[in-house]
């Protein structure tokens, strides 16, 4: 089920800034967001001013605002789920706001989804980009971290794999998270945001505990 009607209906004049320059800025953030998926776990800040109604982060908006439109509904979690948010996606972007997680191109959290992984559309074997991009908010992004990144687009050394933080993500959305590797082609591709910085993971890319989690 979508959500329809005005698209200004629910938020005010001044929560209604977008990017300075759509065109341009749009373009910057898609090749930043190419970039880190290109480069699992590599933490890009965007430099892009945005100013997106709380607690939506600037990287977050960014990414919707540069990649999601009319054909790519989105799903927000619990605490991004008001008029606001809404409102300024459905402005900005075009995109419909869904309230059922298996139609979404692209899905919002504060954290880890509460909602199981493979509520989400994970693709088809013949179609795997028809899967949710799932986007979370986290509490920080820190590389040297104790989650070890293999696959492709990572360099391999000394030292097997890139490292990362992601501050308030349980051990157990990992194990979750490799539980879905047995469906490949098929899965998720994730962005981590916190303020204005992202780190992607892509389904392709193993994530290994190496200290104790949450």
């Amino acid at each position: 089920m979508t959500e329809t009607g005005d698209f200004s209906a629910g938020f005010s004049d001044g929560l209604r800034t977008g990017l300075a320059n759509p065109a341009e800025d749009a373009q910057g953030i898609f090749r930043a967001a190419l970039d880190a998926m290109s480069r699992p776990g590599t933490i890009i800040t965007l430099n892009q001013e945005l100013a997106p109604p709380p607690p939506l982060g600037t990287a977050t908006a960014a990414i919707l605002l540069a990649l999601a439109d009319r054909d790519t509904p989105v799903w927000l979690g619990t605490s991004l789920s008001n008029p606001d948010i809404s409102g300024f996606l459905r402005f900005h972007t075009g995109a419909a706001v869904t309230t059922s997680p298996g139609a979404a191109g692209f899905a919002v959290t504060e954290g880890v989804p509460d909602l199981p992984l493979d509520a989400f559309s994970l693709g088809e074997d013949e179609y795997p980009d028809r899967s949710t991009t799932l986007i979370m908010q986290v509490e920080d992004l820190s590389s040297d971290g104790p989650i070890v990144l293999t696959g492709p687009g990572i360099e391999t050394g000394i030292e097997i794999g890139r490292r990362i933080q992601i501050g308030g993500v349980a051990k157990s959305f990992w194990s979750a998270r490799s539980n879905l590797s047995a469906l490949f082609p098929r899965g998720l591709d994730l962005f981590f945001c916190s303020g204005n910085r992202l780190a992607a993971l892509p389904r392709t890319t193993t994530a290994k505990i190496t200290e104790t989690g949450e």
